[in-house]
């Protein structure tokens, strides 16, 4: 077994447990480096170039050219795929999303790239909200860029939804009220998923989290999940 007592917990760690054991513990407990993957790379470019708007450090009319520019600028290495060239396809989809991208509507927006700390049973936890809004009627929205195309099916949309339901504790606290929703911005495909807030689900969510750490403090042998 190993000891995570001092370990700090995210949604991501917890979930790429169940990706493949062995990776897990070659990243948090051996502290290897993975290696880097155009996808990957992607979503880190547009997320910050959605932080720079965000921030004021963007125009909205600028938007489409900073990418095109950032995406031109760098070297992709997506892999072959037989019915497309993921590489155009994913840049074309960039553009055409920035070139429609009309703000945040009538959004406050009251952190990018939030950075939130807090507790479950003494396990700390940290996180980055993508963007925290408020609406004109005081309602707080949670909101998720995602580059995915969709959800493959109700069970994958709850396992991403985990992740904003653990966000939001932090939130509430800060806040002291419930977010009205949960948002995943699926901008590649132009594609907005809205989850209505529901307490039952924050604690599953909350169950989910000290349950998988449970797993991980009794694994002993971190076997690798083999995928080709």
């Amino acid at each position: 077994m190993v000891d995570v007592k001092n370990m700090k917990w995210s949604f991501s760690r917890l979930n790429s447990f169940y990706s493949c054991k062995h990776a897990w513990f070659r990243s948090y407990i051996l502290k290897e480096k993975g290696l880097d993957n155009s996808f990957a790379n992607y979503g880190t470019m547009v997320h910050e170039i959605f932080e720079k708007y965000a921030k004021g450090q963007l125009e909205i009319y600028e938007l489409s050219d900073e990418f095109e520019k950032q995406f031109n600028d760098k070297v992709w290495d997506f892999p072959p795929n037989k019915y497309t060239d993921l590489c155009e396809s994913y840049k074309n989809q960039g553009i055409d999303y920035f070139n429609n991208f009309d703000g945040f509507d009538d959004y406050k927006i009251l952190g990018v790239e939030k950075e939130i700390k807090f507790e479950l049973d003494g396990y700390k936890f940290i996180g980055y909200i993508d963007s925290l809004l408020e609406d004109k009627d005081g309602n707080l929205i949670i909101q998720d860029f995602k580059s995915k195309a969709s959800f493959k099916s109700k069970a994958e949309q709850k396992e991403y939804a985990r992740q904003l339901y653990l966000y939001s504790i932090p939130v509430i606290e800060e806040y002291n009220k419930y977010p009205s929703k949960l948002v995943f911005n699926m901008f590649r495909k132009q594609n907005i998923v809205e989850i209505s807030f529901d307490i039952k689900t924050l604690e599953e969510a909350k169950e989910w989290a000290l349950n998988t750490i449970k797993l991980i403090e009794q694994e002993e042998e971190f076997e690798a999940t083999v995928n080709d």
